[in-house]
C-alpha cells in the first residue's frame, strides 16, 4: 500500500512542552493505528505481520495556538503558542503479508491519518508484490527494534502498540528501545525481504 498526504508529524516522546519536533519516520504504533483505522478494529502486532518504508520531501516549522488547562479553576484554560515541526508530502509504503487487508485499504472504515487529526492521508495505490529474501539490500527510512543487528541510527524508546479504552487514556504497550534509520544504508548482516521494484529491504513486525 502507498499512503500519501500533504503534511505529517510524529511526536517525539522526549519533548513534552515547548518546541515540538517531529520524528522523521513514524513509529510502528502509528502505522499499526493507521491499519486499525482502515479495517475498523484495534490491531496489535499479534494480529498482523507488517513492514514499512517512509519518505518525505522536506521539513518545516509552524506556529500553533494551544490551550493549556489549569487545575486551579474548573474548566479554565490559557492560550499559548508553540513551534511545531512537520514533514511535507509524506509517502508511507506499508507491506502486509495477509492479503485480506487489501479490501480494507481500498475501502477504509475510518479516515487515515499521518499524525494529528488534521493530517489526513489517502490511499494512492494498493497492489500485490512478491518479495524475495536476499543480501545485501538497500535498507532504511524505517524503525527497527534495538536488537536488530547491523544498523545504526537514533535510539528512542517507543511503545510497540497502544491499548484503547473509550473511557480512559490510551496505554502504550511493550515500550522498548528502537533504532530510527533515517537514511538508506547498504545492509548485508543477514538476508532481508527485498522489493526489487523499489530497491529497498523491509523489516517485518509481528513475525
Amino acid at each position: 500500500m502507498k499512503i500519501t498526504g500533504i503534511m505529517a508529524s510524529f511526536r517525539d516522546p522526549k519533548f513534552v512542552s515547548g518546541v515540538q519536533p517531529t520524528l522523521e519516520v513514524p513509529p510502528p504504533s502509528t502505522v499499526l493505528g493507521l491499519m486499525s483505522s482502515a479495517c475498523g478494529k484495534i490491531l496489535s502486532p499479534n494480529d498482523v505481520e507488517f513492514g514499512y518504508v517512509f519518505l518525505y520531501k522536506d521539513k518545516g516549522k509552524d506556529v500553533e495556538l494551544i490551550y493549556e488547562l489549569t487545575l486551579k479553576t474548573k474548566y479554565s484554560a490559557k492560550s499559548n503558542v508553540v513551534i511545531r515541526e512537520f514533514l511535507t508530502f509524506p509517502e508511507l509504503y506499508i507491506y502486509i503479508t495477509d492479503l485480506g487487508f487489501e479490501k480494507y485499504f481500498r475501502f477504509p472504515m475510518f479516515p487515515l491519518l499521518l499524525g494529528r487529526t488534521q493530517e489526513l492521508a489517502r490511499v494512492e495505490e494498493v497492489k500485490r508484490v512478491e518479495l524475495k529474501q536476499t543480501k545485501p539490500v538497500r535498507f532504511g527510512h524505517t524503525i527497527v527494534p534495538f536488537d536488530f543487528k547491523g544498523v545504526g541510527g537514533v535510539l528512542i524508546a517507543l511503545p510497540l502498540y497502544f491499548e484503547y479504552n473509550p473511557f480512559e487514556p490510551r496505554i502504550g504497550q511493550r515500550i522498548q528501545p528502537f533504532i530510527l534509520v533515517k537514511s538508506f544504508i547498504n545492509y548485508s548482516h543477514q538476508p532481508m525481504f527485498y522489493d526489487e521494484e523499489k530497491n529497498w529491504g523491509i523489516y517485518f513486525y509481528g513475525q
